[in-house]
């Protein structure tokens, strides 16, 4: 099993998205959302992000107890089936109702070859607290 999306939903339950192999040999997608509000320790978890979002969009430090952690979303590329991310919330804006939505750059855990590549493609001490790929 391998997480695609860990989000909260409007309404603070739980969703996820992961993919299992099947008897074919492919992958199976499986969805869901729990009927239940998300339990502090991954709200908890959600919000240790807000640090790597502040850093990942370039933002300024004092931005930081604006945002709020939605989800992350993973991808697996490459011979390796390298993981990567994007990190999903929101900044809470001074002067609108409305909370402006944040998406991060992709980033990779590591190179998808042995080439290398741009360092900046990389993910950089993300605070995986309970979240496991």
């Amino acid at each position: 099993m391998r997480f695609k999306k860990i989000k909260t939903t409007k309404e603070g339950k739980t969703h996820l998205e992961y993919e299992v192999d099947n008897a074919k040999g492919g992958k199976d997608e499986v969805s869901f959302t729990c009927a239940d509000e998300a339990r502090l320790e991954f709200r908890t978890a959600l919000s240790d992000l807000a640090k790597d979002v502040l850093e990942m969009c370039e933002l300024p430090e004092d931005y930081l107890n604006r945002i709020v952690v939605t989800g992350v979303s993973f991808s697996y590329g490459g011979e390796a089936e390298v993981m990567g991310c994007t990190l999903i919330g929101q900044l809470k804006l001074l002067k609108s109702n409305v909370n402006l939505n944040l998406i991060t750059p992709h980033k990779i855990e590591e190179f998808y070859s042995e080439n290398g590549g741009d360092e900046a493609q990389l993910l950089d001490g993300i605070a995986w607290i309970g979240f496991p790929p």
